[in-house]
Protein backbone atom coordinates (compact mmCIF):
# COMPACT_ATOMS: atom_id res chain seq x y z
CA UNK A 1 0.00 0.00 0.00
CA UNK A 2 1.44 3.28 -1.18
CA UNK A 3 0.73 6.23 0.61
CA UNK A 4 0.09 9.99 -0.35
CA UNK A 5 1.12 12.88 1.30
CA UNK A 6 -0.38 16.16 0.67
CA UNK A 7 1.53 19.41 1.19
CA UNK A 8 0.75 20.94 4.49
CA UNK A 9 0.77 23.92 3.09
CA UNK A 10 -1.89 23.12 0.57
CA UNK A 11 -3.59 21.09 2.74
CA UNK A 12 -3.77 24.60 5.39
CA UNK A 13 -5.23 26.77 2.57
CA UNK A 14 -8.09 24.12 1.88
CA UNK A 15 -8.87 24.28 5.69
CA UNK A 16 -8.83 28.05 5.91
CA UNK A 17 -10.61 28.74 2.47
CA UNK A 18 -13.54 26.14 3.25
CA UNK A 19 -13.82 27.51 6.99
CA UNK A 20 -13.78 30.77 5.44
CA UNK A 21 -16.62 30.14 2.62
CA UNK A 22 -18.33 28.22 5.54
CA UNK A 23 -18.30 31.38 7.46
CA UNK A 24 -19.50 33.14 4.20
CA UNK A 25 -22.35 30.75 3.29
CA UNK A 26 -23.63 31.58 7.01
CA UNK A 27 -24.11 35.31 7.04
CA UNK A 28 -25.57 35.15 3.47
CA UNK A 29 -27.92 32.66 5.30
CA UNK A 30 -28.19 35.31 7.69
CA UNK A 31 -28.36 38.67 5.43
CA UNK A 32 -30.32 39.73 3.00
CA UNK A 33 -28.00 38.28 -0.10
CA UNK A 34 -30.30 35.54 -0.11
CA UNK A 35 -33.21 37.50 -1.01
CA UNK A 36 -31.48 38.40 -4.66
CA UNK A 37 -31.27 35.02 -6.42
CA UNK A 38 -28.69 36.75 -8.99
CA UNK A 39 -26.25 38.11 -6.71
CA UNK A 40 -26.68 34.87 -4.55
CA UNK A 41 -25.90 32.11 -7.54
CA UNK A 42 -23.39 34.30 -8.41
CA UNK A 43 -21.55 34.79 -4.98
CA UNK A 44 -21.95 30.97 -4.62
CA UNK A 45 -20.94 30.27 -7.77
CA UNK A 46 -17.65 32.02 -6.88
CA UNK A 47 -17.20 30.33 -3.31
CA UNK A 48 -17.03 26.96 -5.51
CA UNK A 49 -15.10 28.14 -8.33
CA UNK A 50 -12.31 28.70 -5.53
CA UNK A 51 -12.61 25.64 -3.29
CA UNK A 52 -12.45 23.82 -6.74
CA UNK A 53 -9.38 26.24 -7.95
CA UNK A 54 -7.83 25.22 -4.89
CA UNK A 55 -7.90 21.77 -4.92
CA UNK A 56 -6.80 21.58 -8.74
CA UNK A 57 -3.97 23.23 -7.07
CA UNK A 58 -3.09 20.30 -4.77
CA UNK A 59 -3.73 17.98 -7.14
CA UNK A 60 -1.25 19.83 -9.88
CA UNK A 61 -3.84 19.55 -12.43
CA UNK A 62 -3.90 21.80 -14.94
CA UNK A 63 -6.23 25.11 -15.15
CA UNK A 64 -6.07 25.76 -10.96
CA UNK A 65 -5.00 29.48 -11.65
CA UNK A 66 -7.58 30.18 -14.25
CA UNK A 67 -10.65 28.89 -12.09
CA UNK A 68 -9.32 30.63 -9.04
CA UNK A 69 -8.39 33.87 -10.70
CA UNK A 70 -11.67 34.11 -12.39
CA UNK A 71 -14.14 33.09 -9.18
CA UNK A 72 -11.62 35.42 -7.59
CA UNK A 73 -13.24 38.37 -10.10
CA UNK A 74 -16.53 37.32 -9.85
CA UNK A 75 -16.51 37.18 -6.07
CA UNK A 76 -15.00 40.36 -5.89
CA UNK A 77 -17.37 41.84 -9.12
CA UNK A 78 -20.39 40.38 -7.71
CA UNK A 79 -20.22 41.46 -3.71
CA UNK A 80 -18.79 44.51 -5.06
CA UNK A 81 -22.13 45.59 -7.10
CA UNK A 82 -23.86 44.28 -4.47
CA UNK A 83 -22.23 46.73 -1.76
CA UNK A 84 -22.67 49.45 -4.06
CA UNK A 85 -26.69 49.00 -4.29
CA UNK A 86 -26.99 48.27 -0.99
CA UNK A 87 -28.87 50.65 1.43
CA UNK A 88 -28.19 51.70 3.99
CA UNK A 89 -24.73 50.20 4.38
CA UNK A 90 -24.05 49.07 8.46
CA UNK A 91 -21.23 48.61 10.44
CA UNK A 92 -20.99 44.65 9.54
CA UNK A 93 -21.53 45.37 5.80
CA UNK A 94 -18.02 47.18 5.94
CA UNK A 95 -16.85 44.07 8.13
CA UNK A 96 -18.50 41.79 4.95
CA UNK A 97 -16.96 43.63 2.60
CA UNK A 98 -13.26 43.80 4.20
CA UNK A 99 -14.07 39.75 4.25
CA UNK A 100 -14.98 39.18 0.63
CA UNK A 101 -11.91 41.65 -0.19
CA UNK A 102 -9.30 39.48 1.13
CA UNK A 103 -10.77 36.48 0.23
CA UNK A 104 -10.72 37.73 -3.42
CA UNK A 105 -6.93 39.09 -3.37
CA UNK A 106 -6.02 36.09 -1.60
CA UNK A 107 -7.40 34.20 -4.92
CA UNK A 108 -5.95 36.27 -7.13
CA UNK A 109 -2.46 36.31 -5.57
CA UNK A 110 -2.58 32.60 -5.05
CA UNK A 111 -3.31 32.36 -8.48
CA UNK A 112 -1.54 34.42 -10.56
CA UNK A 113 1.92 34.55 -10.62
CA UNK A 114 1.98 38.28 -8.83
CA UNK A 115 3.10 36.23 -5.57
CA UNK A 116 6.40 36.03 -7.65
CA UNK A 117 6.76 39.35 -8.88
CA UNK A 118 5.12 40.92 -5.70
CA UNK A 119 5.96 39.14 -2.60
CA UNK A 120 5.09 41.69 -0.17
CA UNK A 121 1.51 40.93 -1.58
CA UNK A 122 0.76 37.51 -0.83
CA UNK A 123 2.09 37.98 3.16
CA UNK A 124 -0.13 41.01 3.23
CA UNK A 125 -3.38 38.88 2.20
CA UNK A 126 -1.64 36.60 4.47
CA UNK A 127 -2.14 38.99 7.27
CA UNK A 128 -5.52 40.65 5.89
CA UNK A 129 -7.64 37.46 5.72
CA UNK A 130 -7.23 36.47 9.30
CA UNK A 131 -7.86 39.87 10.64
CA UNK A 132 -10.89 40.34 8.21
CA UNK A 133 -11.70 36.30 9.32
CA UNK A 134 -11.81 37.39 13.20
CA UNK A 135 -13.37 40.71 12.97
CA UNK A 136 -16.46 39.34 10.44
CA UNK A 137 -16.85 36.46 13.06
CA UNK A 138 -17.27 38.35 16.41
CA UNK A 139 -19.05 41.07 14.87
CA UNK A 140 -21.40 38.28 13.72
CA UNK A 141 -21.44 37.17 16.68
CA UNK A 142 -22.16 39.76 19.00
CA UNK A 143 -24.85 41.14 16.39
CA UNK A 144 -26.43 37.81 16.95
CA UNK A 145 -26.21 37.04 20.33
CA UNK A 146 -25.09 39.69 22.52
CA UNK A 147 -26.97 42.62 20.73
CA UNK A 148 -30.13 40.46 20.72
CA UNK A 149 -30.29 40.34 24.47
CA UNK A 150 -29.18 44.12 25.22
CA UNK A 151 -32.39 44.47 22.95
CA UNK A 152 -34.62 42.78 24.76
Amino acid sequence: MELVTVNTYSARLLQIVVVALVLLLVIIWQGHLRRRLPFLLLTLLSGAGLVLGLLFRIQHWAGSAAITVSSSLLLLATYGIWFSRKQPKTRFDFSKLAFVTGLGLWGLSSGSYSALLFPWLLSFVRLLLPLTFWLLLLDFAYLTYVGRRARR
